[in-house]
C-alpha cells in the first residue's frame, strides 16, 4: 500500500519522502467539480435503484459491530479487538441479502455502492485525474509503460453501512496445478486500484482496512483462513485515515474491506477510484452484464 498525500504533504513509501507542489495531486477546482458530480450521480443511481425496489440504505440498528475507538491513522486488530470480522453471522447475512451486480453499479453489502455510471465523463476523464503526473509514474513503474486505465469508479459508504466482508478485488491469475503457491507468491501485480477520497476520511466515516502483505498468494491464503475463523490477531491490519485529494495505491490482489460508517452527522463517504491494469487484462468479476439504465 502506497499513499501519495495531498497539498503541503509528502509522498511516502517506507522512509523515503519527496516533496510536491502546494496545489495537490489533483487541482482544487477539479476536486470540487468531481465532488459536485459525484453527488449528482449518487442521486440518479439511488433513485433508479429505489424504483427497482432495491434496498441500499441501512437503518441504524442494521449496522454491524460496535462504535470504533479512535486509534489514529493506523489501527491494528490487537488495538481494535471490538471490531467484528466478516465471519460474523450478521455480516454474512448482509452480504448475501444485499449484494447485486449491474453493469453500471454493484454492491457487496448493505449501505455501499460501487458505481461506474458516467464515470468516463467530465470531470472524471480529465487528464489531471486519469493521467495524473504524480500517480502515472507509480502506475507505470509497477505495471509497465503500456498500462491502461480500465475504468474509474465511485464508492459510496452510507451512514450505518455494514462492515464489508474481507475480500480481494481480483484473485491470483494461476491455479495450483498451473503455478504452485510457493512459486507464484511473488509474481508482480497485474492491476492496481487508486483511491482518491473526495472528503476527509475520519474514523467515524469508516476507513478501508488492508491486510499488509496479502497481495502475495501464499500470505493471502493464510490471512483469509485466519479471518474466516474470526482471528484478526494473526493478520497485520491497517486503516489509513486519508485527506481529501490524497491517493492510496494498492495491489488489486490485496485483502481489504470497508468499515462501517458511524458518522453522527449522517455523512456519506465518497471515494473516487481508478483501476489500472496491464494491457492484456480484462476485469470481469466486480460488475454484471444487466444494465440498470436501459
Amino acid at each position: 500500500v502506497l499513499i501519495i498525500q495531498s497539498a503541503k504533504r509528502a509522498v511516502k513509501k517506507n522512509s523515503h519522502m519527496s516533496s510536491k507542489s502546494e496545489e495537490g495531486i489533483i487541482p482544487t477546482a477539479i476536486m470540487e467539480s468531481m465532488s459536485d458530480k459525484a453527488c449528482a450521480i449518487e442521486k440518479k443511481v439511488c433513485s433508479r435503484l429505489d424504483e427497482k425496489g432495491i434496498i441500499i440504505h441501512a437503518k441504524e440498528h442494521e449496522g454491524t459491530g460496535t462504535k470504533r475507538k479512535s486509534m489514529g491513522s493506523t489501527r491494528t486488530s490487537k488495538e481494535e479487538d471490538n471490531i467484528e470480522t466478516c465471519t460474523s453471522s450478521e455480516n454474512l447475512k448482509n452480504e448475501v441479502n444485499h449484494s447485486f451486480q449491474y453493469h453500471e453499479v454493484a454492491s457487496r453489502c448493505l449501505g455501499r455502492l460501487d458505481i461506474r455510471y458516467n464515470m468516463d465523463q467530465y470531470p472524471f476523464n480529465k487528464n489531471e485525474v486519469v493521467s495524473n503526473s504524480f500517480i502515472t509514474p507509480v502506475v507505470q513503474s509497477l505495471l509497465g509503460k503500456d498500462a491502461k486505465l480500465v475504468y474509474a469508479g465511485l464508492i459510496l459508504s452510507f451512514p450505518h453501512s455494514a462492515d464489508q466482508p474481507w475480500h480481494q478485488d481480483g484473485t491470483s491469475l494461476f491455479g495450483d496445478q498451473e503455478f504452485p503457491v510457493a512459486s507464484s507468491s511473488h509474481l508482480p501485480p497485474y492491476a492496481l486500484n487508486i483511491f482518491v477520497p473526495l472528503e476527509d476520511v475520519t474514523v467515524d466515516l469508516g476507513p478501508t482496512e488492508f491486510c499488509v502483505g496479502s497481495h502475495y498468494r501464499e500470505t493471502a491464503l493464510k490471512v483469509m483462513e485466519h479471518l474466516r475463523r474470526g482471528d484478526e490477531t494473526s493478520a497485520k491490519v491497517i486503516g489509513p485515515l486519508l485527506k481529501a485529494g490524497d491517493a492510496l495505491i494498492y495491489d488489486y490482489r490485496i485483502c481489504h474491506r470497508g468499515t462501517q460508517n458511524l458518522s453522527k452527522a449522517g455523512m456519506t463517504r465518497p471515494m473516487l477510484y481508478l483501476m489500472y491494469a496491464r494491457p492484456w487484462f480484462n476485469e470481469h468479476i466486480n460488475f454484471g452484464h444487466d444494465k440498470l439504465f436501459a
